[in-house]
This record gives structure tokens, C-alpha cells and sequence, in this order.
């Protein structure tokens, strides 16, 4: 089973569990990733936050931490928290 049919498998069971209906998960992803920024920078050629970054695959932390979160409550009670004008990229 891949990790995209597990991640459906789990939202499947989350939805129809439904154990605690209140639970809401929050993604914090406003960090402006200085740390990393230098080797970002060589790495990309461009500055980014590391969770708008690929760094396996084709898909940014910020995605997998989405996925990460759905599993646990189901998409609407969930609530992403990002920089302002990082907003258009964290839609993507």
C-alpha cells in the first residue's frame, strides 16, 4: 500500500470514527526558515522558507505535514497558519 492509499485508508477511518468531533489540528508554518536559508539558497538559488521546500519528492513539507494532519482530524477541522505573503505558495 502506497502512503498516499495509507493516508486515504487512515481519513476514511478518522471520518467515520469521528472519536472526538471537537479535536481540531493547527499547522504552524509562518517561520521565515533563516536557518536553512543559506543552504536553501545554494541548493534552490532562491530564498524560501524550508516548508514551501521538496526536499524528497516532489512534494513540499508543508504538503506532508497537511497529510500528516488529516489523519489525525478530518480536513475541515484543520486550520493552516502561514506568513502572509507566503499565502498564494501554501495553497499550491
Amino acid at each position: 500500500m502506497t502512503t498516499a492509499e495509507k493516508i486515504i485508508e487512515k481519513r476514511k477511518s478518522v471520518e467515520e470514527d469521528r472519536i472526538n468531533p471537537h479535536l481540531w489540528s493547527i499547522v504552524l508554518a509562518g517561520g521565515e526558515g533563516k536557518r536553512l536559508a543559506p543552504m536553501i539558497k545554494r541548493w534552490l538559488g532562491e530564498e524560501r522558507p524550508k516548508q514551501y521546500c521538496a526536499f524528497t519528492g516532489t512534494r513540499s513539507m508543508l504538503q506532508h505535514t497537511v497529510d500528516r494532519a488529516d489523519c489525525l482530524t478530518v480536513p475541515e477541522q484543520r486550520v493552516t497558519v502561514v506568513g502572509a505573503h507566503y499565502q498564494e505558495e501554501a495553497t499550491r
